[in-house]
């Protein structure tokens, strides 16, 4: 009874960990109900892009024009890993980011070292978390040195702070001052760009300011510094800007271009049904085997009433058992919460900690389900038994078989299966799901493809270089190059055929690639060719696009898309005519969430290339080694990392995978801990029913029919609870596979299998117990009657 309980309990209390710090996310912030981020929506006649991110120029206009606004902070990750040098040390980071120095305060950044007033407010100067600072110069005092920053820029190091709490929705251990990018890092002065949107805003309004007074006042900006609505309108745009509150953005905001992976609310629901179905079928649980033990005391009642017991005193006898039991498992249950606390933690991937279980409020809430467990599992045995007369319970005759403690006992099974039923269900088509995707054609190969990515200019100066190496290996077949990548960067611009009026325009997949890209790739060519070293007017006006591009353009066919002409958008009258060279099939740049969009491919400069792809034909290990050492000799002093397209893949269903990883785990918990009280259930029934059995014995009945005749009984409340449960699975679990835009159609024969294994352990359960009876010697059940 108490390890039933501690273990739902202990499940319970696990997700509720989870959830807590899913809903804390950067809440810790002193001023996190007055930080807004500025996200931007731009609208063409054919798509619509809603990125996270604004034009880094409307800073200075934020902080000019409007008086209400306390403070304005920016922020510029890379878009890849950068070399970091410290004298014989190079490291390759991917948590550098540029800020302004108003993030010391809005963000609350605990410095160590250094000034607030002054750490960010002159170019060049970086500071730098506590574990930087441990990992660069040990126990020496880091304020002064400089870091070397992709072998071109010197940064000072200013400061050092204290690292940010796990839950916060960005995680930057170097934050250099934004005013150092008035300097061309990014090739022109960023802190003067209105019109592109490549940094993200946020703003800090007054305590009680109404932020939606605020959001109405950011079209001023659009119409001041980008264009009117006519001529934005005029050239097919419609620009506008909103405010996101800060403790929105974990769970609540899915933009393009966030700055690090969100979670979602529907796996905070997912999680917190599955936390109150295991404490539902603990709690059942526990109620069935206190009801069912309480009959075997008819007797004890009796005798304690002729001894003078009151009633009033019998039901604070059986209140009082019931809640000490459930405290008890509770105690129980937080010692194995902190054994199994770091397992978890590496299962969902996060830093959990159980600082939960220090909170007065989750005390008091997890003291208080117990206690209610407690009572509610006591309250029937304790009415119920102390309201019987001793004349008669001292004869045997308990009338229990006129009570109504075994419908409520057959209801509470009914309800556990049911959640069990449902959980099974779920995690057999989420199962098939996630199998439908792996197996999913992506229009690509991803599987032994080498990505290595360029993170500075003398990288990308040496590609061609390292390129040439490479083809050198036999076990490469092809390495090419491009500005972003599948699964990871996308970059994405405006576009429209020449024939198209200049307002209608396509939000369109931009690739920036070198040569072999799509054969580098595996991607299939409908029609046309592939850019040619011979033909040096490809990689001028020459282009690739998708089937969706093909349609989406009003193209007839592949084939008669070959030829025609494109142009990009914005109202440039000496933006190039590009030709359509070539048409290849749809491929999926991210995750199956998203929807296949027109895609167009152009030849670039090299210099522009962060990402090259390398196709391994066999041998990967040896390859590799092969590959390392051709980069050991063109790229001095630069360590070698690279990854795997698939890999890439693989982590955009992160969340997928460990929702999946958990259902398993708790449908599995959730059987066990039904089948734990159906066997205690058995054993009563058993009991109950042993001159039955006799009887049956004597009479005639094999050992198999009376297993049959008693397990059957539990069959029955299966199938019903069968009934119940599919519908509500099929509901839920179809709105699930809605927020795929590929998905299966849900498989029926899960629920045929569900039902076999749920009936199969209920079965061997009751058997169990049933067995046992039935091979006794019916003399010793029938000899005391």
């Amino acid at each position: 009874n108490i390890t039933g309980l501690s273990i739902g309990l202990a499940c319970f209390t696990l997700i509720m960990i989870f959830v807590w710090n899913e809903l804390s996310y950067d809440r810790h912030f002193s001023k996190s109900d007055q930080i807004y981020r500025i996200y931007a929506q731009i609208k063409t006649s054919n798509g619509m892009q809603v990125t996270a991110q604004t034009p880094p120029g409307w800073a200075r206009h934020l902080n000019n024009d409007y008086a209400e606004i306390e403070e304005v902070t920016r922020f510029k990750p890379p878009n890849q890993w950068w070399k970091v040098v410290y004298e014989n040390k190079i490291f390759y980071e991917s948590e550098w980011t540029f800020a302004d120095s108003s993030v010391i305060d809005m963000f609350d950044v605990r410095l160590l070292k250094g000034d607030p007033e002054k750490v960010l407010s002159s170019p060049y100067s970086v500071i730098i978390s506590k574990r930087i600072a441990r990992k660069y110069f040990n126990e020496e005092n880091p304020v002064g040195k400089q870091f070397r920053l992709d072998n071109q820029y010197d940064f000072t190091v200013t400061g050092v702070f204290e690292e940010f709490p796990s839950n916060t929705h960005f995680n930057f251990n170097f934050l250099a001052s934004f005013v150092t990018l008035r300097d061309p890092l990014y090739g022109n002065d960023m802190l003067e760009i209105d019109n592109f949107p490549i940094i993200y805003t946020y703003i800090q309004l007054p305590v009680g300011y109404n932020p939606e007074d605020f959001d109405s006042k950011l079209k001023d900006i659009i119409e001041k510094y980008l264009g009117t609505r006519e001529e934005l309108e005029a050239n097919g745009f419609e620009v506008e800007a909103h405010l996101q509150p800060l403790t929105d953005i974990h769970l609540k905001s899915h933009l393009e271009n966030e700055i690090s992976a969100n979670g979602t609310m529907a796996v905070i629901y997912i999680f917190s049904a599955i936390a109150l179905f295991v404490l539902i079928i603990a709690a059942i649980n526990f109620m069935n085997l206190s009801t069912a033990r309480s009959t075997r005391r008819a007797q004890e009642v009796g005798m304690r009433k002729v001894a003078g017991a009151s009633k009033q005193q019998l039901i604070g006898q059986f209140l009082g058992e019931s809640i000490l039991i459930t405290l008890i498992s509770m105690l129980v249950s937080l010692v194995m919460v902190s054994l199994i606390l770091p397992f978890f933690s590496n299962l969902v991937e996060k830093d959990l900690n159980g600082a939960l279980l220090s909170d007065p409020f989750a005390i008091t809430v997890l003291i208080g389900i117990t206690l209610l467990i407690g009572t509610l599992s006591g309250i029937y045995p304790a009415f119920f038994m102390s309201s019987f007369k001793p004349n008669e319970v001292l004869k045997g005759n308990t009338g229990t078989s006129r009570s109504g403690g075994g419908f409520l006992r057959k209801v509470l099974i009914i309800l556990q299966f049911a959640i069990s039923l449902g959980l099974i269900i779920s995690t057999g088509i989420l199962y098939n799901q996630m199998k439908y995707i792996q197996n999913l054609d992506l229009g690509l190969e991803e599987e032994q493809v080498v990505v290595v990515e360029f993170t500075d200019p003398v990288l990308r100066d040496s590609y061609r270089a390292f390129k040439n190496r490479l083809l050198q290996i036999p076990t490469i077949d092809y390495v090419s190059a491009s500005f972003n990548s599948p699964a990871d960067l996308i970059n994405q611009a405006t576009m429209r055929p020449v024939n198209q009026p200049v307002d209608k325009n396509w939000i369109v997949n931009l690739f920036g690639t070198d040569y072999d890209f799509i054969k580098s790739l595996g991607i299939e060519l409908l029609a046309g060719r592939d850019f040619l070293r011979e033909n040096p007017a490809d990689t001028l006006t020459g282009v690739l696009v998708n089937e969706t591009a093909v349609r989406e353009f009003g193209w007839e066919s592949p084939e008669a898309a070959i030829g025609e002409r494109v142009t990009f958008s914005g109202g440039n009258p000496d933006a190039p005519e590009l030709v359509v060279i070539g048409v290849v099939s749809d491929f999926y740049m991210q995750s199956v969430h998203e929807r296949i969009t027109p895609m167009v491919i152009m030849y670039w400069n090299f210099q522009s290339y962060f990402y090259s792809f390398i196709k391994i034909n066999s041998n990967i290990k040896s390859t590799l080694s092969k590959t390392e050492a051709a980069w050991r000799e063109v790229m001095l002093n630069y360590p070698f990392q690279y990854s795997f397209l698939d890999d890439k893949f693989d982590k955009l269903y992160k969340s997928e995978k460990t929702l999946g990883k958990l259902l398993s785990y708790f449908a599995i918990l959730t059987v066990v801990i039904a089948c734990m009280g159906l066997y205690g259930l058995a054993s009563f029934m058993v009991e109950q029913r042993t001159k039955e059995i006799g009887i049956r014995k004597v009479l005639g009945a094999s050992v198999s029919k009376i297993t049959f005749s008693l397990a059957n009984e539990y069959s029955l409340l299966i199938l019903i609870a069968f009934v119940i449960a599919s519908p509500v699975a099929y509901w839920f679990m179809d709105v699930w596979l809605q927020t795929f835009e590929y998905h299966i159609s849900i498989p029926y024969y899960v629920f045929g299998v569900s039902l076999v294994f749920a009936l199969t352990i209920s079965f061997l359960t009751v058997s169990v117990q049933s067995v046992k009876a039935a091979t006794d010697n019916p003399v010793n059940s029938l000899r005391t009657e």
